[in-house]
């Protein structure tokens, strides 16, 4: 039988355990009591954050453009835009890099740091445009592979586009951001222009529309019947071309031309092959803006082209196509072999039966 002592001892322990505890309890409640919510500007922000870097193209808008034989002042030049986030704390937490081509130019005709940030009281993402465009400004060209190019720069010394702040607000699977065209001025065309800019950014593109007004209200620059500059999001591939195009474990031997970072929004490659023949790969996801069947509704396509370049100009020699979100493509004329991915066979995790959905 236990001893009173030993009880006593027990029951002290016991007590001591209980308050303890209690006490411990106590601590956290106080802490998690500091919490708070953030506001829905500061939310809005991550996720344009999160969706506004990538390569655009509107190379689908520019082909069926001519397809449907609109107008030429409805119709849209080829644009190219590539959007990277920089570490420029000057600039805040979330600044880009924004670099565009048109024409299938090489040498960029924009280049800016748009700065994002919350604006709690417009209950919106504010973005701020610091434009260097111009010959002044070419060596800044690849700033978003060569961070150094911005050294020095800071918000006081760059060319900071007073009163053309964007302010982005969300829709329905979508954010919307406009300029108030009473504050924004810019010289457009080489008129001094009321500036209506308008941008629309989800997970599918990024949609541009830019219209100047002078002081009467008429329309000095853009068209306003022609709709905005439709630059869809693309995806990066890298292709081989095999001559001949060896398969079925034949033992033959075939020269391998290696083709890098192609674009599926319009992105092209050529090569030389040791007979000195030119071709040229090209990827487009078709989205199509009617259908070419009467009645009938047409499925979008994701297409690889083969092209020949010759003293006579370009030929189309062939094409082939599968789903638009299809992440490998290839053809066979068995004396051309063209294989195009978004991941190569060595770096692709084994697997049996169908290939496992990515996430």
């Amino acid at each position: 039988m236990p001893s009173r002592n030993n009880e006593s001892t027990t029951m002290a322990a016991l007590t001591f355990r209980a308050t303890l505890g209690l006490w411990l309890m106590l601590v956290p409640v106080a802490a998690l009591a500091q919490g708070q919510d953030g506001t829905p500007a500061e939310r809005n922000l991550l996720i344009i954050a999160e969706l506004f870097p990538g390569i655009y193209d509107n190379a689908n808008q520019n082909y069926f453009d001519g397809r449907l034989n609109l107008p030429e002042d409805l119709r849209h030049i080829r644009l190219h835009g590539e959007v990277t986030r920089i570490d420029l704390p000057a600039f805040g937490s979330h600044a880009f890099w924004v670099e565009g081509t048109r024409g299938g130019e090489t040498e960029p005709y924009l280049r800016r740091i748009y700065a994002f940030a919350a604006d709690d009281e417009a209950r919106a993402v504010r973005m701020k445009m610091y434009v260097f465009d111009g010959e002044d400004h070419t060596a800044l060209t690849g700033a978003a592979g060569d961070v150094s190019k911005l050294d020095g720069l800071t918000p006081e010394t760059a060319n900071y586009q007073n009163g053309c702040d964007v302010l982005w607000r969300r829709e329905v699977g979508q954010f919307r951001g406009r300029t108030d065209r009473t504050t924004c001025t810019r010289a457009l065309d080489g008129v001094e222009a009321a500036v209506d800019f308008e941008l629309m950014l989800s997970p599918e593109g990024f949609w541009v529309s830019q219209i100047g007004y002078d002081s009467d209200g008429n329309v000095v620059s853009g068209n306003p019947d022609a709709g905005p500059y439709e630059l869809l999001r693309a995806r990066m591939f890298d292709c081989y071309a095999d001559i001949p195009g060896v398969s079925g474990g034949r033992d033959e031997p075939f020269d391998r031309y290696r083709l890098n970072d192609i674009h599926d929004m319009g992105g092209i490659q050529w090569f030389t092959a040791k007979d000195g023949r030119e071709f040229g790969v090209t990827l487009r996801n078709v989205f199509w803006p009617m259908n070419n069947e009467e009645g009938i509704f047409t499925r979008n396509s994701f297409v690889m082209y083969l092209l020949e370049r010759t003293a006579d100009g370009v030929s189309e020699l062939t094409y082939g196509w599968t789903e638009p979100g299809a992440q490998r493509i290839g053809i066979n004329m068995r004396w051309m072999l063209v294989n195009c991915y978004m991941v190569s066979n060595a770096d692709v995790t084994p697997f049996w039966g169908r290939e496992p959905r990515r996430p």
